[in-house]
């Protein structure tokens, strides 16, 4: 029997043999054109599994430019979500107030910087992370519970299979 079953929807059965229904395969459950999900990686929340992507990634609807693009074997904590370039508006003007987004002939902000939000394979994301625009995490990132990953985070190096920390991700914690 295989370890793994990548066709599974909820790939947690219980000791007892009850199936764990708030933890997705994403790859199985999202059906999203800017989204690109890597096998095995999962994310538990306690929504309707149709409405996992708008959990995930609120911000990256209709018309978004970016991307997110999780890797495999990627593990997401309840709580935790991706806010993509999308959610961004000015912050140079008379007022931060997003007065654009009220009438569809100026909605959106094309003067800004739109960057995808990457998350390579083998990455856990702790319980209520939240992960800004333009994030790019490397293999075998820890981000642990309620941070924000505001940087690029550099690979972490590993000395006889044993993981280092890395000092090259910017987190703050909310």
């Amino acid at each position: 029997m295989a370890i793994l079953d990548a066709s599974l929807v909820h790939p947690i059965t219980l000791p007892d043999g009850t199936v764990y229904r708030d933890t997705v395969y994403l790859k199985n459950v999202i059906d999203h054109p800017r989204m690109e999900i890597g096998e095995f990686s999962y994310y538990t929340h306690s929504g309707p599994v149709g409405d996992t992507a708008l959990i995930l990634a609120p911000y990256l609807g209709h018309g978004v430019l970016e991307k997110l693009i999780i890797g495999k074997f990627v593990q997401i904590a309840r709580g935790s979500y991706f806010i993509t370039s999308s959610a961004n508006h000015p912050m140079n003007g008379f007022t931060t107030y997003p007065f654009r987004i009220f009438k569809p002939e100026t909605f959106g902000y094309k003067d800004l910087p739109v960057k995808d939000t990457v998350v390579e394979h083998d990455v856990w994301i702790g319980q209520n992370a939240a992960i800004m625009p333009g994030s790019r995490s490397a293999r075998a990132r820890l981000s642990r519970r309620r941070q924000w990953s505001l940087a690029m985070c550099r690979p972490t190096p590993s000395s006889a299979g044993i993981r280092r920390r890395s000092s090259g991700c910017a987190i703050r914690t909310t």
